[in-house]
């Protein structure tokens, strides 16, 4: 995998983080911590908090980043908008692959959000 690929997978690991409010507003995140703690390199993590603090997810403090106020609204705009553009296709081709239908897929995710409440 390119750094390039792996930068973004950071940025969308942090933005789900701070979804399921592991990262709330306020929060601190360090890169040379965030690298040791998920082995990747530091210069991935620079480009992928930099990336955030362009997309004010994250501001700059001293030599950490903290999680902005807004956070939690910008994350879900970024992750649904790559979920729906790029995420879903490998699932769509697999469903076009297998033959399964809308109707059963539709089916499927009921039965799922009604295991989730």
């Amino acid at each position: 995998m390119t750094e390039d690929a792996l930068y973004l997978k950071v940025v969308s690991h942090i933005c789900d983080k701070i979804i399921k409010k592991e990262l709330p507003a306020g929060s601190v995140l360090n890169k040379y911590e965030y690298a040791f703690d998920n082995g990747v390199s530091k210069h991935v993590v620079a480009k992928a908090l930099d990336y955030l603090q362009e997309l004010d997810l994250l501001k700059p403090e001293a030599t950490q980043f903290v999680v902005t106020d807004n956070a939690l609204t910008k994350a879900k705009v970024y992750r649904k908008d790559k979920v729906l553009t790029q995420e879903l296709h490998p699932t769509f081709e697999l469903l076009s692959l297998l033959a399964i239908s809308l109707e059963e897929f539709k089916t499927a995710y009921q039965h799922y959000q009604a295991s989730k409440s």
